[in-house]
């Protein structure tokens, strides 16, 4: 009698996620914030720029499943804008960047994010309105999805400040930490070579803090 053996090789090729190659659209919005935050002088920029199919090594960034889900900048010396297209990061969960010196306005797109569990941008220099399109953000975790606090922003929409109110970490007053511009501000005296000033003192004084006053060369002489 004749007994056949049949051997079955299995070959296993190993995948690793975090070297998956990420949709196109999700490397050129990484590489627009790197080119928006002076990504060069960054604290930590390792693997930054890295050949197609690294982006999910690079510093701070993490991926799921071949999309990016996390990206974790905070007090990383990113020093710039933030570009508009973060808002093509439609797996997004974690968008991290507070701690760093970051200004202008907070782009609108960011409210493309339909996954967004948590915005912290706190600790920054960004300026103007509120986006209304952050509303959007109804995945944006309760009391503590959001952080604002320690900028220069403002919105004047109640609808607005209700959904902030509601997603902000809580116990912090976003609204009381914003620089603002000095109210009722006058010239108190003026001297040969010195102007004293006065304003209303703003009402928050748990942090220290102060106003800069510049002035700039007119062919009159000084003016503030």
């Amino acid at each position: 009698m004749r007994i056949s053996v049949l051997v079955a090789v299995l070959v296993l090729i190993p995948v690793s996620y975090a070297d998956a190659q990420i949709l196109p659209v999700e490397r050129d919005a990484l590489i627009a914030l790197y080119n928006s935050t002076d990504g060069a002088n960054r604290s930590d920029n390792t693997g930054w720029l890295g050949a197609v199919g690294t982006e999910c090594t690079w510093y701070g960034v993490t991926c799921s499943g071949g999309r990016v889900q996390k990206l974790l900048l905070f007090w990383n010396n990113l020093s710039g804008s933030i570009p508009p297209e973060l808002g093509d990061l439609s797996n997004l969960q974690r968008l991290t960047l507070y701690g760093n010196q970051l200004r202008g306005s907070i782009p609108p797109e960011l409210g493309n994010l339909p996954s967004l569990l948590y915005l912290n941008l706190h600790s920054n220099q960004l300026s103007g309105d509120i986006p209304a399109e952050l509303e959007n953000l109804s995945t944006l975790t309760f009391w503590g999805g959001l952080t604002l606090m320690y900028n220069a922003l403002h919105t004047d929409s109640a609808s607005l400040i209700e959904f902030i109110n509601s997603r902000h970490w809580y116990g912090y007053d976003w609204q009381g930490t914003q620089t603002i511009a000095p109210e009722n501000l006058t010239v108190a005296s003026v001297g040969d070579h010195t102007v004293w000033l006065s304003w209303d003192a703003v009402s928050y004084q748990s942090d220290p803090g102060g106003y800069e006053v510049f002035s700039t060369p007119t062919g009159s002489g000084n003016e503030l």
